[in-house]
């Protein structure tokens, strides 16, 4: 995604034995949608689906994820119920 392009960002949690594990974010760029009459359960898990109903039928057939330990911020505290240190 070029730098400054518009993007639909969805955040969402990955829960082990009901707490919470790993936060993730998704970018998506604006410019794959052919539709944006999507409405917030559409941008539940997995995301494989929005981007079939909205964005043309594509279909992701790998998926690339990049983990990496970042600071703490109140977002993610937030997100993975732990204190904000």
């Amino acid at each position: 995604i070029p730098e400054g392009s518009k993007v639909l960002r969805v955040s969402r949690m990955i829960r082990a034995d009901g707490k919470p594990a790993v936060y993730c974010i998704d970018y998506i760029a604006d410019a794959l949608f052919d539709r944006r009459d999507y409405k917030l359960e559409d941008l539940e898990p997995p995301i494989f689906n929005l981007l079939h109903h909205f964005c043309g039928g594509v279909s992701v057939e790998t998926s690339l994820a990049e983990l990496r330990a970042v600071p703490v911020t109140e977002e993610v505290a937030r997100a993975l119920e732990i204190p904000l240190t």
